[in-house]
């Protein structure tokens, strides 16, 4: 009894490492979809005892196996399951590869039929892009919840050594956002690009103008904000009567277009 307690101690000990390990390069959903797979080993191991399963007992490992092969086919294609796990059932007619979006017609076909279309799935994802884009603005140390990873605040703030910059995090985001066709969604990425805690440097330079006694503002076409600036200005040309009004009443937005329109 002693050994064989060890044995199976063993073995499941060494079996729970291997979950843990396998863990670190997989999502939980998918490790433990696998590890529920050792009920297929029952069967197996009592056709080896000589006793017999049902013919429903074999379909159903059929189905479990069928599982597998899905879920190893989907694995080739990273984010695949970010994008679908975020979106709706519909996106999975954008997401799968089409073998086997063929196979999974007759399961995901009703809400297709609903009106999702890949155009739908695409707007849906870059939404999702846009609102995970604010909640890591907001997080970063120049947002309203700073609290999320500081215990304090100050002016001079800026990343800390060894800190995710959430604020790069967040700028990343919203360019993916901005690819959107919706006009309100573009428009409010694109703005939201054009926030200078977003951008490394100022779309420009302050240069003193000896003749007239002050600082001029001295455009910096290279900068990241310049080019959102640029492409928000773009887009409000394209689309004159249907600027929203914190576009219009920016007074850095309007600052940039005496610059831009020169």
């Amino acid at each position: 009894l002693i050994v064989g307690g060890l044995v199976c101690g063993a073995i499941l000990t060494v079996s729970t490492l291997l979950q843990q390990i396998g863990l670190k390069y997989t999502t939980a959903g998918k490790a433990g979809f696998i590890t529920a797979q050792y009920i297929l080993l029952v069967p197996l191991f009592g056709l080896v005892l000589g006793k017999r399963a049902s013919w429903l007992l074999w379909v159903a490992v059929a189905v479990a196996l069928g599982g597998m092969y899905l879920l190893r086919a989907m694995t080739r294609f990273p984010e695949m399951f970010d994008k679908v796990t975020v979106l709706c059932p519909g996106g999975i007619t954008k997401q799968m590869p089409r073998k086997i979006r063929r196979m999974a017609t007759p399961f995901i076909g009703p809400f297709v039929r609903e009106g999702y279309t890949k155009k739908d799935v695409k707007n849906a994802l870059q939404q999702c892009y846009y609102d995970q884009a604010v909640r890591y603005a907001q997080a970063s140390f120049t947002g309203d919840c700073w609290y999320v990873m500081r215990d304090g605040k100050s002016v001079i703030d800026t990343v800390r050594q060894n800190e995710t910059d959430l604020a790069q995090k967040a700028a990343a985001l919203l360019r993916k956002a901005s690819a959107t066709t919706d006009f309100a969604l573009k428009e409010k990425a694109l703005f939201g690009l054009c926030y200078v805690y977003l951008n490394k440097s100022c779309w420009y330079s302050e240069v003193w103008d000896d003749q007239a006694s002050e600082y001029t503002r001295k455009p910096m076409r290279q900068t990241t904000q310049w080019q959102a600036f640029a492409a928000l200005a773009d887009l409000e040309k394209q689309n004159a009567t249907r600027t929203s009004q914190y576009v219009s009443r920016c007074d850095e937005y309007q600052q940039f277009l005496k610059q831009y329109r020169k």
